[in-house]
């Protein structure tokens, strides 16, 4: 391998040396973990030495991988910013960019974000399609997916957290529940990748409880109206925030964790079009900051 080649390994070294980790790394860089792991082991068999020491809980340098890192992260920043000036005034998006992403995200927030980020950028067209059935994204000639799912659900394309939030129980606002048990009595709403267990954890304590009645649906704005018929359905709380406001929606057993849930960008773009899921991403999670 030629030393120009070594620039990409060095620069996920140099943010596996930052952040201690290869996940939180990963999560940096839009990369998996995995593919993190086995690009910073490339560069270590290139180099004949060990940089990393590796446990369970972090990773830490080793001597040779502080004196690669104090001298090669001086040098990648300065080349990093120059590419940055020199970007200045070439970045506007510009084409076309499909985006699938779940129907859980059918909701006034995001219209709003669409609409002004259409509103800042004219020249991009901006293509959505709402589905909650996983399927692939570059089969079906889509340049980002938006996903919600569970942590730590990796693969070796592009993938980039954006946030991660609680995931939380609800039910329509004349449902009453007085505690885990009478949640076996409710209709339990769920999409077909949710398992039919509820598992939660209360008072340090992890708990199952398996709902009698069940409906699997596939479309969480059909999920929001049958709860106001009764029943229940796990939502992501950024998802339900105006809903339960407004009072249309109700949470119950507040005092259950139900776990985390995360926000995800899967890029399947290349070359032009990437740059474009990646300012459309990164535009999203500003708002979200502000949400």
């Amino acid at each position: 391998m030629n030393d120009s080649a070594l620039l990409r390994p060095l620069a996920v070294f140099l943010s596996v040396a930052e952040h201690g980790s290869f996940r939180r790394a990963a999560d940096d860089l839009g990369l998996s973990a995995p593919l993190v792991s086995q690009i910073v082991a490339g560069l270590e068999e290139e180099l004949g030495q060990q940089l990393l020491y590796r446990t369970t809980r972090k990773v830490t340098l080793t001597d040779a991988g502080s004196r690669l890192a104090s001298g090669a992260g001086p040098a990648l920043g300065d080349i990093a910013s120059m590419l940055e000036e020199f970007r200045q005034g070439h970045t506007r998006p510009r084409g076309r960019l499909r985006v699938t992403a779940p129907t859980i995200l059918a909701q006034p927030a995001f219209a709003r974000f669409l609409h002004g980020y259409m509103a800042e950028n004219p020249e991009l067209q901006v293509d959505v399609d709402l589905s909650d059935d996983h399927r692939d994204p570059l089969a079906h000639g889509h340049d980002i997916a938006l996903r919600v799912t569970r942590p730590g659900r990796d693969d070796d394309r592009i993938r980039r957290r954006l946030f991660e939030t609680e995931a939380i129980l609800c039910t329509g606002p004349g449902t009453e529940v007085s505690g885990p048990g009478s949640v076996t009595d409710l209709l339990y709403l769920r999409p077909p990748e949710l398992p039919p267990d509820l598992e939660f954890r209360q008072g340090g304590r992890v708990q199952r409880v398996t709902p009698a009645r069940q409906m699997v649906v596939n479309h969480a704005g059909l999920v929001r109206e049958l709860l106001r018929f009764g029943g229940c359905a796990i939502f992501p709380a950024f998802s339900v925030a105006e809903a339960l406001a407004r009072g249309d929606l109700r949470r119950i057993l507040p005092d259950c964790d139900f776990g985390p849930v995360e926000v995800q960008a899967l890029y399947t773009a290349r070359r032009a079009r990437l740059s474009n899921a990646k300012h459309f991403t990164d535009a999203l999670v500003t708002f979200l900051e502000g949400y």
